[in-house]
């Protein structure tokens, strides 16, 4: 497999013959062989001459998806270009040279990479159907890392996916994984020059974040969303949403809640800190994810040392091995209690658990420690896409689409089920998960803001023994929510399902005070 495997996961390199084999590009690399054809160009497998060295060059030709020429793309591809040379890291794929192929009409312009034996994420991932916890959390920090590195220089992928995530075998420390095709990239400034095609779609609806849908702020946490949604798929075997067409995947990603991974593949046993996370990173709301990669990373070592993995996991391969050698899975997980959140009754609630009664449904955990504010920089945030998806109508199907009717409120038992009361030996800390239906909603301590829903607290019993935590979960036009919780001896998931306020009566205006009677003038 190659570097060019990407492409060809989704288009066959064709045998046809083409102009560019056998000839030498700008005097310096010599083109062997088509390796795959895509929507914007062709990658080739070629020979850098001075050096002797393998590359895969990919040839871009300047038009839009009409087939019209970009006016823009030449002041667009150096720019862009330059920008990607610099980004010198082992989980990114490396750019050696760029430029406007000589000597050829129309026009084309090349990017020469290094190039990779491997194969695909897509197709490990179509060939296992699904890796290990301690398999997908290595893919999914290297990946991270990579992209710590480019949002550094300012740079957003925008189209993460599993056939744009290389594994190449290494020859000492396992797989290594090497982001693919940053591509074409644009620089979002106040003060710059707007580059992109107007009308753009950029992205793959099942990786896509709702912000890129609703053509919101598009920052670093749009990453984490994409990167969310791939490590979802690594550990479940499937995406959270799936239809019939683009659009009801786009409407998924805007409006549904994702569910659990035992919902989308029974067989998927993920341990309950790492699903916690993973959920997290899916949030709706940019600023319920992790802030930043590097938040990101930090989360999957706190899921490592809850699971009982080493520090190190992924370091040396992706499977974490002990002392002896010998691959080590994750360690079972105790039972998880899972409870609705229901509003404040006139009678407490008892402190041994969450003022909730219990729902079947599987359930989360994992301590976190609140995302760190995302940078801001000064220099213009550089988006980065490799294709356009050209989905008619789109943007007037999101813009006139109505949210729909959050869910009716599960009907309450007659009397609501109390979870029993833990043992008395304090047994440490135990993770809170706040959701809410629908998410988004404010929770609040004391009229503190702690975040938006879905939210995880780390909760320690010793605290919270005498003196239960109360939480309210507030959203605009939706009666509040309160929220109870004692100690617990195991991770406790609340779901607070929001009821619409009524609408405040119209009062009919007062009926006029009639005018006092009269008396009758006297007779003369």
């Amino acid at each position: 497999m190659s570097t060019a495997e990407k492409l060809s996961d989704g288009a066959s390199a064709s045998g046809e013959s083409d102009p560019l084999l056998g000839k030498v590009l700008n005097q310096k690399f010599k083109i062997h062989s088509l390796l795959a054809t895509g929507g914007m160009g062709v990658i080739y497998r070629g020979e850098q001459i001075a050096l002797e060295r393998q590359v895969a060059i990919k040839v871009l030709t300047p038009t839009n998806s009409s087939n019209q020429i970009d006016p823009n793309f030449h002041k667009r591809f150096f720019l862009e270009a330059s920008i990607l040379a610099r980004l010198q890291h082992p989980n990114i794929v490396t750019v050696f040279d760029y430029g406007r192929v000589e000597n050829m009409e129309p026009e084309r312009y090349f990017m020469a990479m290094e190039f990779l034996e491997g194969e695909t994420l897509f197709r490990r991932l179509r060939k296992a159907g699904r890796l290990s916890a301690p398999d997908a959390m290595g893919v999914a920090r290297q990946i991270a890392r990579g992209l710590r590195e480019a949002h550094k220089h300012g740079v957003v992928h925008r189209d993460l996916k599993p056939s744009n995530v290389m594994l190449v075998p290494g020859e000492d420390t396992g797989e290594l994984v090497k982001i693919l095709d940053f591509g074409l990239v644009k620089v979002l400034a106040d003060d710059s020059e707007e580059l992109t095609q107007q009308g753009s779609f950029l992205g793959s609806p099942r990786f896509m974040s709702p912000e890129q849908i609703s053509h919101g702020k598009v920052d670093l946490r749009t990453d984490v969303y994409s990167l969310g949604v791939i490590v979802y798929q690594m550990l479940c075997g499937k995406v959270p949403f799936e239809a019939q067409n683009s659009v009801q995947i786009l409407i998924a990603h805007l409006q549904q809640p994702v569910p659990r991974m035992r919902e989308r593949n029974p067989e998927a046993d993920v341990p309950e800190p790492l699903e916690a996370f993973v959920l997290r990173c899916l949030s709706k709301d940019p600023e319920g994810r992790p802030a930043n990669m590097e938040a990101f990373i930090r989360g999957l070592g706190e899921c490592a040392q809850a699971m009982g993995l080493s520090p190190a996991f992924g370091s040396t391969g992706l499977v974490t091995m002990d002392s002896t050698g010998t691959g080590r899975m994750p360690t079972p997980m105790p039972p998880v209690r899972v409870m609705t959140a229901i509003p404040a009754s006139p009678s407490p609630p008892s402190s041994s658990g969450g003022s909730a009664s219990p729902v079947d449904d599987a359930s989360l955990g994992a301590a976190s420690r609140p995302a760190d504010a995302a940078p801001q920089g000064r220099k213009g945030i550089v988006l980065v896409a490799v294709g356009v998806l050209a989905v008619a109508g789109i943007g007037v199907a999101m813009s006139q689409m109505r949210p729909s009717e959050p869910p009716p409120a599960p009907a309450q038992p007659e009397k609501p089920q109390v979870a029993p009361a833990p043992p008395p030996a304090d047994v440490g800390t135990f993770v809170l998960m706040v959701e809410s239906m629908p998410s988004g909603a404010e929770v609040l301590e004391d009229g503190k803001p702690l975040g938006t829903t879905p939210l995880q607290l780390s909760i320690s019993n010793s605290s919270v023994r005498a003196n239960p935590r109360r939480l309210t979960v507030r959203q605009e036009g939706y009666e509040p929510y309160s929220i109870v919780q004692g100690p617990s001896d195991q991770s406790v998931r609340l779901v607070a399902t929001l009821t619409k306020r009524a609408a405040a009566p119209t009062s009919s205006p007062a009926a006029p005070t009639p005018p006092p009677p009269v008396a009758p003038a006297p007779r003369p």
